[in-house]
């Protein structure tokens, strides 16, 4: 993670001007803000499409690990709201859309698999073959949440490619 590499108020200065980073900018007492900037970069790891990690499996828990070693005592339910902040105020709709559905299908994958797991640790006669029907079923589902999911994606790429070709001004051909 660029967490120790850059700073992340060097980097992105103008999200200070939102009242939870800077407050949380101003009480940072660490050298040169860097436990605030490592926070900073956690929520860009965490929550930004473009983030290499954006796709990881249990990024919450590796990106938390990796901050405990430098802040103590971090904690995600901490930092609740400058989370919710970031992805007001650095997303697009399309990329807060896919932020949204990508929490939900990782949380829906993780509560399915435990369920099932859980299950079938049972002895084959105590096994409830009515939710392990269900649980089928949800993951059925799961497939068409997932289409939902590309179409977002899909979406966001043509935004990307508007932005990027933009409407061009003739001065500018």
């Amino acid at each position: 993670m660029e967490t120790t590499e850059k700073n992340y108020w060097i980097e992105h200065p103008e999200m200070l001007i939102h009242e939870c980073f800077n407050k949380l900018h101003a009480k940072d007492k660490s050298v040169g803000k860097q436990e605030s900037s490592s926070i900073m970069w956690a929520l860009y790891y965490y929550a930004h499409p473009e983030s290499p990690m954006f796709n990881v499996p249990g990024k919450r828990e590796e990106i938390a690990k990796k901050l405990q070693k430098t802040i103590k005592g971090f904690l995600w339910e901490d930092y609740e709201q400058e989370l919710k902040r970031y992805s007001e105020s650095v997303l697009s709709v399309g990329e807060q859309e896919l932020y949204e559905w990508s929490e939900m299908i990782s949380l829906r994958k993780s509560v399915i698999t435990s369920s099932y797991m859980a299950e079938m640790a049972k002895d084959p006669e105590e096994r409830d073959v009515k939710k392990l029907k269900e649980l089928d079923s949800m993951m059925a589902n799961t497939a068409k949440i997932f289409s939902d999911y590309v179409k977002i994606v899909q979406t966001l790429k043509e935004e990307s490619i508007e932005k990027t070709t933009g409407d061009q001004y003739e001065d500018d051909v």
